[in-house]
């Protein structure tokens, strides 16, 4: 967190992830998912947002799962991300609370193929085709992107290694 801190090594990280992801540009603002399951019945979301590389812990939220029995990550996330996004399909930006809910410009969720497939069928169902999107499997450290078979390895010793970790950490 010390590290991070550090405004140019936190540019420096956001830059690194943007050429590992193919992205435009650096991700300014990244959302991050993960999903929890307590005892396999009650499901929860968190969602944490980062802007600049640092947290920002008043725009973090949690979701009760509400349409899904037992433990699916896949229809968990699938749910959290229809609720998620449906502001910006109905076009209800504008006010404060929208601004709250800006578009990201990465999409993180936590897990692996299987996540993320199930993440981009919601996203191609809300009309949001260009949303960059990941996962972060925990086992190997591994960053899945659709329609990529095989994953994105950063170094160990990587700066957006860290930044993704603490933000599934933070998640």
């Amino acid at each position: 967190a010390r590290w991070l801190a550090d405004h140019g090594k936190t540019l420096a990280a956001l830059e690194e992830l943007a050429d590992a992801l193919g992205l435009a540009g650096p991700p300014l603002r990244i959302e991050c998912y993960d999903i929890s399951n307590f005892q396999g019945a009650e499901s929860v979301a968190s969602m944490v947002v980062f802007e600049e590389g640092k947290p920002r812990s008043g725009e973090y939220r949690r979701f009760r799962i509400k349409s899904v029995q037992g433990a699916n990550d896949f229809a968990s996330h699938q749910e959290v991300l229809r609720r998620r996004f449906r502001i910006v399909r109905t076009g209800e930006e504008g006010g404060e609370e929208a601004r709250r809910w800006s578009m990201p410009d990465l999409v993180i969720v936590d897990g692996g193929k299987g996540q993320v497939s199930a993440a981009k069928e919601v996203l191609d169902e809300l009309g949001l085709h260009d949303l960059p999107l990941a996962g972060l499997a925990k086992e190997r450290e591994e960053l899945f992107l659709p329609g990529r078979p095989d994953p994105v390895l950063l170094p160990a010793t990587s700066p957006a290694l860290y930044l993704v970790q603490r933000l599934r950490d933070e998640a």
